[in-house]
């Protein structure tokens, strides 16, 4: 019985072996490339074509095809294999644990994107199969419920055994991947292309190898050179089912050259490694390890994201301590201002829709920060930032551009000065030449790049929390100490309270509100000024109070406007306050020239009515007496034109002239309107000593009126830039003046002179009595003399 199962058996073997042997030599597989070809061609928009095949079943089922090209409807090559073999070794199969393995020798693949955005790849599917496939999915039944025996039935047994032990090695060698996108020129090039894919199954690690060439090209940018990765994918398995794979990868890009003209550059001879650890599921994915090195830098990450039933992620990473100066060659635009050691790291903490902490640390000299960070919710995000310095000196961290300092040393109103003034003036050339830069400027719309942030769905959910304290700042060489800034933004709307700063030897105080809910921004804010150097501010920020008056300046006021433009900002701004400052001096008037012409013009109104009388000479304000002890006033501010109605500037004890009146700036069109009095306190032009005689009549202080110090009004007007002056009304103010004390003067000569007559008259009367009594007296005794009287 068993010696006839054993030649049965044998049998059956000698018949699979002479099938194995003769089969391939009796049939001749291309006999069905028409076929094949038919097929293919059936179901994509192109043609296939098919090399010679051949077949073995010697031990194996082995599959060769010599060449296989697959054209577009246009008749443009899409994609091309040289060579390809599927082996299967029958020895695997009884073994249980079945091996296959693909090779494609020299594949091509021409990936063209045309100008109107189609894809050629994509373009062979047909039409007519994608609507089968959709009509066939919306048309077809529902399925009825599955029934619990059904359910059961169909739970999770596990994989077959075979299927575990089963494996498949995938190698394609030489390929190159050709990608063209006809509209915006980019071209990339991957040749030597190798994937060797060892060991793929379910139950063993996977091996993973890729090396290629790379060449990329877009305009002037360029990416090339060997690219290799290695790796392992390890299947997890718990009762035979797949639980998930663990996944090591290696990257070496070292070699690889990267050119960006002007912004980037990677040598070959620049690190970049890339290593990845993690684990992948459907449910969930780990990050065991992520090291990205690049040149000096290295990043690292971990974390984990759940993938179902909701999506949540926890993930960390940090960057070591990089020094940009190593960086100079990588990033040309820091060749510039990076000239010393500039240390840069940085943490950060992400968890499901939140920005828990980011924190960066960066230090150089005279330099360092700390920027902690934190967002909530990022589709409608809640921002709370801090920023901590003890120094920060932006002119050594950026300093100027060879063009901004050459345009630094040629800036207008660096030396020229007000005659008599000691401030500086910008001129009317220079003025249009600052307007200029100034339109320039506005060429970038702030208020309309706003509006178009404000339609954000995102900003405008948006809130944020800051707060800013800076020990020391130094820029456009300002330095600005104890620098405090707490700011909030929610619906649109900005709240900064309060901005505290030293700066120009005095201190800045600010409350401020923007709201960008408007067409334009709307702003208000409360600012207070404690003594600050007002030229040292209009030559760094204020360039269009340059032409006004320089001096320690307190100002404190209420304001508010629309736009954040150039051209708009002052132009919008209402403002109300007042001001005050002290060892003043105005940068174009000049009040030197102004008194002693106005001086000049008061002794020529004596003269022409009183050409013959001596008036003795006058004396003139020296250059150094142009100054004040202190300037103010209340004013207001619209459309650029400051006003202030009660100004006055008060000269120092025993120099110089006092002033008030109203004063009107418009700073926007370079003009100066001003109704002054000019008070000589401490009689510097020598006006009150000026006295007259004509006649015999004498007049002391002529132009002052009585009991005061000598006051004339001058009108300042023309340009701001360049002042004129304007007399007029001197010479009536003065002959007022003088013709009342003359009338004066002339009145009580007239009483002295009558006086005096009167005077004398009753002298003569007297006498003239005394004569008569006298005459009276002897003519009585004499009448007397001789007789005797009867008493």
């Amino acid at each position: 019985m068993l010696k006839k199962a054993l030649i049965a058996v044998a049998s059956v073997i000698a018949l699979l072996l002479g099938f194995v042997i003769i089969t391939p030599l009796v049939v001749d597989v291309n006999q069905y490339r028409p076929e094949i070809e038919q097929l293919i061609q059936k179901n994509i928009n192109g043609s296939a074509k098919i090399g010679r095949l051949s077949l073995s079943l010697w031990g194996r089922l082995a599959i060769e095809i010599d060449e296989l090209e697959v054209k577009d409807a246009k008749g443009k090559r899409v994609l091309a294999v040289q060579g390809s073999s599927i082996n299967f070794p029958f020895i695997s199969l009884i073994s249980g644990a079945p091996e296959l393995t693909l090779r494609l020798d020299g594949p091509e693949i021409y990936a063209i994107k045309e100008s109107d955005g189609s894809f050629n790849l994509l373009s062979l599917a047909k039409e007519d199969s994608k609507a089968s496939a959709a009509s066939t999915s919306s048309t077809s039944e529902p399925e009825a419920a599955p029934t619990p025996a059904a359910e059961e039935a169909a739970a999770p047994q596990g994989l077959a055994p075979i299927i575990v032990a089963s494996k498949v090695d995938l190698l394609i060698e030489n390929a190159k991947v050709i990608f063209s996108d006809k509209g915006s020129g980019l071209e990339q090039k991957i040749t030597d292309f190798n994937i060797l894919l060892k060991d793929v199954s379910l139950g063993r690690p996977m091996d993973l190898d890729i090396w290629a060439d790379l060449n990329t090209k877009l305009d002037t940018i360029s990416l090339e050179g060997p690219f290799k990765m290695t790796g392992e994918i390890n299947p997890v398995l718990k009762d035979q089912e797949v639980q998930g794979f663990e996944v090591k990868l290696e990257s070496i890009m070292d070699k690889i050259s990267i050119s960006v003209p002007e912004t980037f550059r990677k040598s070959d001879k620049v690190t970049t490694q890339l290593q990845i650890e993690a684990f992948g599921s459907p449910e969930k994915l780990t990050l065991k390890s992520l090291i990205i090195k690049f040149h000096d830098l290295v990043l690292e990450g971990r974390g984990e994201a759940i993938l179902a039933p909701e999506l949540s992620y926890s993930f960390n990473f940090s960057q070591n301590q990089i020094n940009l100066k190593t960086w100079k060659e990588i990033l040309p635009p820091l060749k510039d201002f990076v000239n010393e050691d500039m240390k840069l790291s940085w943490t950060a903490d992400l968890v499901t829709d939140h920005l828990k902490t980011f924190k960066l640390n960066f230090k150089a000299p005279e330099n360092d920060l700390t920027l902690v960070a934190g967002v909530e919710n990022f589709s409608a995000p809640n921002i709370n930032l801090n920023m901590k310095s003890t120094g920060l000196n932006i002119d050594r961290l950026l300093p100027p551009s060879k063009e901004e300092a050459e345009a630094a040393k040629a800036k207008p109103g660096s030396s020229s000065s007000a005659a008599g003034t000691g401030g500086n003036a910008v001129s009317g050339a220079d003025g249009n030449a600052a307007q200029q830069s100034a339109a320039e400027q506005a060429a970038s719309d702030v208020d309309a790049q706003l509006a178009e942030l404000k339609n954000n769905e995102m900003l405008k959910q948006m809130k944020a929390q800051v707060g800013i304290r800076f020990d020391k700042v130094t820029a456009m060489n300002v330095d600005v100490q104890d620098f405090i800034l707490k700011f909030t933004f929610n619906d649109l709307k900005a709240v900064i309270e309060p901005i505290k700063l030293k700066v120009f030897g005095g201190q800045i105080n600010t409350f401020a509100s923007l709201n960008l809910q408007g067409p334009r921004p709307i702003y208000k804010a409360k600012l207070t000024v404690d003594s600050i150097q007002f030229k040292d501010a209009v030559e760094s920020q204020l360039p269009k109070f340059a032409n006004t008056i320089m001096g320690n300046l307190s100002l404190s006021g209420n304001a508010k406007g629309e736009s954040l433009n150039n051209d708009l900002m002052m132009k919008n701004l209402v403002m109300n306050g007042d001001f005050k400052i002290l060892d003043a001096s105005f940068a174009t008037v000049d009040i030197v020239k102004m008194v002693n012409e106005g001086g000049a013009k008061a002794i020529q109104t004596i003269k022409e009515k009183f050409p013959k009388a001596p008036l003795g000479s006058i004396a003139s304000l020296g250059s150094g007496e142009g100054k004040f002890k202190e300037v103010s006033s209340n004013f207001s501010l619209a459309q650029g034109v400051m006003k202030a109605p009660n100004f006055k500037a008060l000269s120092f004890p025993g120099k110089g002239v006092d002033i008030n009146g109203y004063t009107e700036i418009d700073l926007l069109g370079d003009k100066i309107q001003a109704d002054w009095n000019v008070i000589d306190t401490y009689n510097k032009t020598g006006l009150k000593s000026v006295s007259l005689k004509e006649k015999g009549v004498e007049v002391k202080e002529i132009l002052a009126e009585p009991g005061k110090p000598i006051r004339f009004p001058i009108k300042v007007g023309c340009k701001l830039s360049e002042p004129c002056y304007k007399y007029d009304a001197i010479p009536g103010h003065f002959w007022n003046i003088a013709s009342k004390k003359i009338e004066k003067a002339a009145g009580d000569r007239l009483k002295a002179e009558l006086k005096k007559r009167t005077a004398k008259e009753r002298e003569k009367i007297k006498k003239k009595q005394k004569k008569v009594e006298e005459d009276l007296k002897k003519k009585a005794k004499d009448f007397l003399k001789g007789k005797k009287l009867p008493f």
